[in-house]
């Protein structure tokens, strides 16, 4: 491509200076030489090229003549230095099959500097219109996918959310049998959820990708807040207590429960503010104010509403008789329990074992693909860009020298960088195999190239100017060129008569597609090597991969910390509440446990741990905590009134149980919708979501029981009481 120019010439000229032509004269010469100027003595021409490896124009100002009204007609064949250029940026827009063209490519650069609404409507005209002008084109790129996930986000919310509902009020159903109670449940729900969204819009806080997961967060663990008053308050009326009493009791005995729940599910969302990612952080806080809200709402609203509905009237509560009955189902859960505590308790440690040993595997990425179905025809055509256009990636790396640039020591520093560059690993090629690679020093090469009168004025020695003087000379011609400003006011900023920051662009050949975490550590360990001594300026690598790469270690990182704060904050709180660290420790150890069974769950699942799963343990200790503190205040009131361990084991299992049972099932069907939602990380959020209630009901019916039964009957053995030495009164 572009191998040779036919272009004419007003005279006819000899075959030894036409190979001295192309062999000597720079594109400049070139260029003007055909435009507009014609050499009047030849031979003088001739001895010049013969006896310089560069020339300039100064060489021939008095052969010169202008000739604008030469009617003198010829033609001759010559191939320029700059068509080297243009074969490498033509080939990087052609992709071959043997000498056959088998793709092409446009490239259509957005404003970067425009609205994020903005782009998304510019992203849509462009899409528009290529479909409308070529039916066989296929369209991608970072606005494209984004205006797509978009799109499918809206249309897939749309769905899942009433489909949200529809599951949560059939759980409801089952339970209560009884549509007052359903309604109730969902109405708490519903206007907890208008409360959030106010404050959202109070706070001036956007709705976001991971604001997705609120609803059905906050649909799965408000229902949990009415199920447990409810279920009190019916056991409370089979026990043969009036209406009010039964308000009263319910209200009681889960209040303390209630409040245990809330406040160390709030501190579990609330340490997501440790997070470096501003969108974590709004989500923590979101999520902690909306747990508080229903929270709010299931102790007042429902609970007084129950009241007004069945003051006055004869409430029936029977017992279900059906074999199948969760009730049965959890008393001869409990009896199986307590008759072999020690091979409950090895069973977990055995499958503790190996859950842990396959969460040790897991990794970190951040990739558009797990955020767009597999089908996506923005996505195919992304994928074949590395095969099909390997020298035409347009994902950038950046590295920035901030300070005074206008020195030798800075310009030094940027050319031993491109040097270094040549051997990364993901650093893109041209067709040529030269670096996709641009900088003030790129173009200074280039201008060398096109013109050798630059070395002389600006005093070059080993391929760089002198002295810093030089240094700056030759940056303000560069800057005002013609030719080069532009490109040269792409890397390098100008701050009055001063030049603070140049920029080192670096194309690479890894995509958004393919960005695992050891890929990006590579790219920017390979990067961070690159650098160099830039004298006073100091340089910053960043760029898209460079960031995805320390917001996924920033993210991990800030997770385990958050984590290790949730575990001890709430574990403060419970200690506190029951006075006693053991009973503490006992309702921490089923969240700490299913937090290892669902990472080693990541893992066998081929998931990652992305921005929407990263979060994961965080939230197994606030979805999972409520039901350990629901058994042990259960097991604690029973222990106090009876002072017999094996029934308050029994009665935390089989009545507590049930309730936590039916609280876990509709957390369950309100995450598990989203499997369905087309969208990857809805549907890695929704899975892993409802496997961590499933691990925390599980960890908490089967650990706490044989912990809390063995515990009890030794502290009676030894001590004489279970919980405290006096019984409390039952008086409200």
């Amino acid at each position: 491509v572009g191998s040779r120019v036919s272009m004419p010439v007003p005279f006819s000229v000899s075959s030894t200076l036409l190979g001295n032509l192309i062999k000597y004269i720079e594109r400049s010469f070139i260029a003007n030489f055909i435009n507009r100027w014609l050499p009047t003595n030849l031979s003088m021409v001739e001895d010049l090229l013969m006896k310089k490896d560069s020339i300039s124009f100064s060489d021939f100002s008095m052969a010169w003549k202008d000739i604008d009204n030469a009617t003198i007609e010829g033609t001759f064949l010559i191939k320029q230095p700059f068509m080297n250029d243009m074969r490498n940026s033509a080939l990087a827009f052609l992709s071959f099959d043997g000498n056959k063209i088998k793709a092409s490519l446009m490239i259509a650069q957005v404003n970067g500097s425009m609205s994020m609404e903005a782009m998304k409507k510019t992203s849509k005209k462009i899409v528009d219109m290529v479909k409308q002008n070529d039916k066989t084109a296929e369209i991608t790129g970072s606005t494209v996918i984004s205006y797509q996930i978009d799109e499918l986000t809206g249309k897939s919310n749309r769905v899942i959310m009433p489909s949200i509902f529809i599951a949560i009020i059939i759980i409801l159903f089952i339970n209560f049998r009884r549509p007052t109670y359903v309604f109730l449940s969902i109405a708490g729900l519903s206007i907890a959820i208008i409360w959030l969204f106010g404050t959202m819009s109070i706070l001036g806080i956007k709705f976001n990708t991971l604001a997705v997961a609120l609803v059905p967060l906050l649909m799965g663990l408000g229902v949990d807040y009415s199920v447990h008053i409810f279920h009190n308050y019916l056991n409370e009326i089979r026990n043969g207590k009036s209406v009010r009493d039964a308000i009263r009791v319910a209200i009681r005995e889960v209040g303390l429960a209630l409040i245990l729940a809330t406040i160390t599910t709030a501190v579990s969302f609330l340490s997501f503010l440790t997070a470096s990612v501003p969108s974590v952080r709004d989500f923590g806080i979101l999520a902690a104010i909306g747990i508080f809200y229903t929270f709010i709402i299931a102790i007042t609203l429902e609970a007084a509403a129950r009241y007004i509905m069945d003051r006055g009237k004869e409430i029936r509560a029977e017992k279900s008789k059906s074999r199948f009955s969760v009730g049965r189902i959890m008393a001869s859960l409990s009896d199986f329990i307590c008759s072999n505590p020690i091979k409950v308790l090895v069973a977990i440690i055995l499958v503790t074992g190996v859950m842990a040993a396959a969460a040790s595997h897991v990794t970190t990425s951040f990739s558009l693909e797990e955020f767009m179905p597999k089908e996506s025809p923005a996505i195919k055509a992304m994928e074949k860009l590395p095969k099909y256009f390997p020298s035409a990636g347009e994902d950038q790396e950046y590295i920035l020298v901030e300070g005074n640039v206008a020195t030798l020591d800075a310009l030094k520093g940027v050319k031993e960088t491109m040097e270094k560059l040549g051997d990364d690993s993901f650093v893109a090629k041209l067709p040529d195999g030269s670096m996709k690679v641009s900088s003030i020093y790129t173009i200074i090469q280039k201008a060398l190239k096109e013109n050798g009168s630059i070395a002389e004025k600006f005093h070059f020695e080993n391929g760089l100017p002198e002295s810093d003087k030089d240094v700056k000379a030759l940056y303000d011609w560069l800057y005002e060129s013609s030719e080069y400003g532009r490109d040269v006011k792409s890397v390098l900023h100008k701050n009055g008569d001063s030049y603070d920051a140049t920029l080192i662009r670096v194309y690479t050949t890894l995509t958004h597609l393919e960005n695992s975490n050891e890929k990006m550590k590579k790219l920017y360990t390979e990067l961070e090597g690159d650098l160099a001594d830039y004298g006073n300026a100091k340089a910053t690598i960043t760029g898209s991969m460079v960031l995805i790469y320390n917001v996924m270690k920033s993210l991990t990182e800030s997770q385990l910390n958050s984590t290790i704060i949730c575990i001890l904050i709430a574990a403060l709180v419970i200690m506190i509440a029951y006075r006693k660290p053991i009973l503490g420790a006992f309702t921490l150890l089923p969240v700490v446990i299913s937090s290892i069974w669902i990472m080693g769950t990541i893992y066998l699942a081929g998931y990652s741990l992305n921005v929407m799963t990263v979060m994961i343990t965080s939230l197994t200790i606030g979805l999972g905590i409520t039901y350990a503190i629901h058994v042990v205040e259960r097991f604690r009131l029973i222990a106090d009134r009876t002072g017999d361990v094996m029934k308050a084991v029994e009665e935390a299992v089989a009545n507590t149980g049930q309730a936590v049972m039916m609280a876990a099932l509709t957390t369950i069907a309100g995450f598990a919708i989203l499997i369905f939602s087309p969208m990857p990380p809805e549907q890695q959020f929704g899975f892993i979501t409802a496997m961590t209630i499933i691990y925390s009901f599980i960890t908490t019916i089967l650990v706490m029981p044989p912990l809390l039964l063995l515990w009890g009957k030794w502290r009676k053995r030894k001590k004489g009481y279970i919980i405290s030495p006096d019984k409390p009164s039952d008086s409200p």
